[in-house]
C-alpha cells in the first residue's frame, strides 16, 4: 500500500478487535478526534497488509470532509481534549490571579481610607468595589471551569461511542 493511495475503505485494530471497513475519512477523524492513536493498524479493503495509519497518510492539520455531511467535519476535527483543558485552565488560572490582585488593590485601598481624612469615603467605595470584583472573578472562574470540564468530560465519553 502507498502513501497517498488514501482512497477506500478500511478495517483498523482497537482493543484488541477488529473494526470496520470504515470509509477513510471516518477512520482519519478517529485519529484526529484521539480516538484512535496514529500508529494504529490499519488494513485497507481487500489487501492483506497491515500498516500503521501514520504510514498510509501523513496526518495534516486539518481533518478530512466526510462526503455525507454537507461540508462540515465530524466530531474531533483536530481538536484535542487534552489541549481543551489546559486552555481552561489557564484561563481559570488567569482569573483566579485577578481575583487575587482585585483583593490586594482593595486592601490598598481600605489602608488609604484608614488613614486618609477627608476622602476616606471614596477610598473605602473604590476597596468595596475592587472586593466585590474579586470574590465574583474567584467564583466565575472556579465555576466555569468545572463546567468546562464536565462538558469535556461528557464531549469525549459521546465521541468514544
Amino acid at each position: 500500500m502507498k502513501p497517498g493511495n488514501m482512497a477506500g475503505r478500511y478495517y483498523y485494530h482497537h482493543n484488541n478487535e477488529v473494526h470496520g471497513p470504515v470509509e477513510f475519512a471516518e477512520l482519519n477523524n478517529q485519529v484526529f478526534s484521539g480516538f484512535l492513536e496514529p500508529n494504529v493498524s490499519c488494513c485497507k479493503e481487500g489487501s492483506g497488509s497491515w500498516v500503521p495509519f501514520h504510514d498510509i497518510h501523513k496526518i495534516q492539520s486539518m481533518p478530512q470532509r466526510n462526503p455525507g455531511s454537507a461540508g462540515s467535519p465530524s466530531v474531533g476535527g483536530g481538536f484535542s481534549y487534552e489541549k481543551g483543558r489546559q486552555a481552561v485552565t489557564n484561563a481559570g488560572t488567569f482569573f483566579i490571579v485577578l481575583s487575587y490582585l482585585s483583593f490586594v488593590v482593595a486592601g490598598l485601598n481600605l489602608l488609604a481610607a484608614i488613614t486618609a481624612r477627608n476622602s476616606g469615603e471614596v477610598f473605602f467605595g473604590i476597596a468595596l468595589g475592587f472586593l466585590l470584583w474579586g470574590l465574583l472573578a474567584l467564583f466565575l472562574a472556579r465555576a466555569l471551569t468545572a463546567l468546562a470540564f464536565a462538558v469535556f468530560d461528557i464531549a469525549e465519553q459521546t465521541a468514544k461511542r
